[in-house]
């Protein structure tokens, strides 16, 4: 028997890449010496329905794929009706290897709003037929709603506990629980039911991040995702965490941060371990002092390899430094533009200027790396800013790859969720209780109608298009791999 299977249940359609949460997690319980076996059965399913549906990532084969309420009551109550989507799917892809090789604890990774539910129809078939494993939830979706587990294991017999924030430890000391050398309460970030209750154990930070061992990729099929890339992680949380809008920050009990030789440590191993040379920043927000010293190493030891990260617009982004980061590798930055108006990024408490932006733009250009910055449509502003915005952008279109808009979403443990009025917004009642995280009702007045929005944001890209004398590229964590990875895809 295995002591875990370590899955990411579908559904969410906007992850190409490896997800670092399996293979970390695993390397660090297999170091331990437990069993464990892990398997991405997100990516098996966008390309198995994606494939025969389209881009309508609704529905597939007649079959809703998301639920279309997220109320906790109501959920409960999807989680134990038949589901011929996913119930056929797992019986195809996942329960017949768990029949042939069970696991002690079967953790299951969820990311997004839209994973909860097949989360919950599988445990509820493992469950049917092996009421001993021990099912337990982590991942982002997790930390994100942690006020809410106490309801929610309460309602969802089907699991047996959900672990926020980091899971090492906790699973480790999991294992010395069900092996009768630690008692559960000593098991650190786990909410967990304990007879008819609930308990809520300490958080605590974990380890440092010099402490993880190599990610362990071993058992995952990585020619099938998209993006073919390896992440790395190079620091946890949010350095700048003051964004109101933004959940990324996230109230991390530490702030754990490698140094650049760590990381290209981790990098020079990979290369020819697994044969790819490209990695990706599995952060937020990657300093730029921490940047400069990822490309200082990988200059000296001559590393043939590229990357990618999310940063802010700082002054550090120097022509030299852009010059350098280019050198060492550093083809892309995801940035936060998010306006034009000044206006709203003092509201938002961006920290940026737009002459700290355009410099910005102007020396990565010029360096060679593409820049692709996210705008956001928020309420409680007249129209001509975002339209502005994209005006803005129009004018400068030689100076950066592409634009990610999108209109504003409360998410759960967002500075605005604690404080609405910093937007001078009313959060629903049912936001309390809503299992979808990252998008709570709220009441604001957006300047436009989500239609419009879309048409707006439709032209521009015919527009940038037709300045530019090519077409938008996509949106993929690797905007070049569009034409390397597995066809069919969802283009993001």
């Amino acid at each position: 028997m295995l002591d875990c299977w370590f899955l990411i249940p579908p559904c969410e359609p906007f992850y190409s890449m490896v997800e670092l949460s399996l293979p970390q997690m695993t390397a660090y319980l297999r170091g331990a010496g437990r069993k464990v076996a892990q398997r991405d059965l997100n990516q098996t399913f966008l390309h198995e329905k994606v494939n025969g549906a389209g881009y309508d990532m609704r529905r597939f084969a007649g079959v809703d794929a998301f639920p279309a309420n997220y109320q906790l009551d109501a959920m409960a109550l999807a989680a134990q009706k038949p589901h011929a989507l996913y119930e056929d799917f797992f019986e195809r892809h996942f329960l017949g290897d768990f029949r042939e090789n069970p696991a002690r604890v079967l953790g299951l990774s969820v990311i997004g709003s839209g994973q909860v539910l097949p989360s919950l129809i599988l445990a509820r078939l493992v469950k049917a037929e092996f009421p001993d494993t021990r099912v337990v939830l982590g991942g982002p979706w997790v930390t994100t709603g942690r006020d809410l587990l106490p309801e929610f294991l309460t309602a969802m017999p089907m699991i047996d506990g959900a672990v926020a924030f980091r899971g090492e430890e906790a699973l480790a000391t999991l294992f010395s629980a069900l092996d009768g050398q630690a008692d559960w309460g000593d098991i650190p970030n786990l909410t967990w039911r304990n007879g008819n209750e609930v308990q809520v154990n300490a958080i605590e930070s974990g380890i440092p991040l010099t402490g993880l061992p190599l990610p362990d990729f071993k058992g995952l099929d990585l020619d099938v995702f998209q993006t073919q890339a390896l992440p790395v992680m190079s620091c946890l949380g949010c350095y700048w965490g003051k964004c109101t809008f933004c959940h990324h920050h996230v109230r991390w009990p530490t702030l754990f941060q490698r140094t650049g030789a760590d990381v290209v440590d981790m990098m020079e191993q990979m290369l020819p371990r697994y044969g790819r040379k490209r990695f990706i920043m599995a952060e937020n927000a990657t300093p730029p002092a921490l940047m400069c010293e990822m490309a200082d190493e990988i200059i000296r030891r001559e590393l043939d390899v590229e990357w990618v990260t999310m940063t802010r617009a700082e002054t550090a982004f120097t022509e030299e430094v852009c010059r350098k980061l280019y050198e060492s590798g550093c083809r892309y930055l995801w940035v936060g533009l998010e306006s034009s108006s000044e206006e709203l990024l003092v509201k938002t408490r961006k920290g940026v200027t737009l002459g700290m932006m355009e410099s910005m733009m102007r020396n990565c250009t010029a360096a060679g790396i593409k820049l692709i910055l996210f705008i956001v449509d928020l309420p409680g502003f007249p129209a001509e800013v975002f339209s502005g915005t994209l005006k803005w952008l129009l004018d400068r279109a030689d100076i950066f790859y592409q634009v990610l808009a999108q209109r504003f979403q409360l998410a759960r443990d967002s500075h605005v969720f604690h404080d609405p009025e910093l937007l001078g917004l009313r959060i629903a009642p049912e936001a309390y209780t809503s299992l979808d995280v990252y998008n709570l009702p709220f009441e604001g007045v957006f300047a436009r109608s989500e239609d419009r929005f879309w048409q707006e944001v439709r032209q521009f890209e015919m527009d940038l298009g037709a300045r530019r004398g090519y077409p938008t590229p996509h949106m993929l964590f690797w905007p070049e791999a569009e034409n390397e990875g597995p066809k069919g895809w969802i283009r993001i």
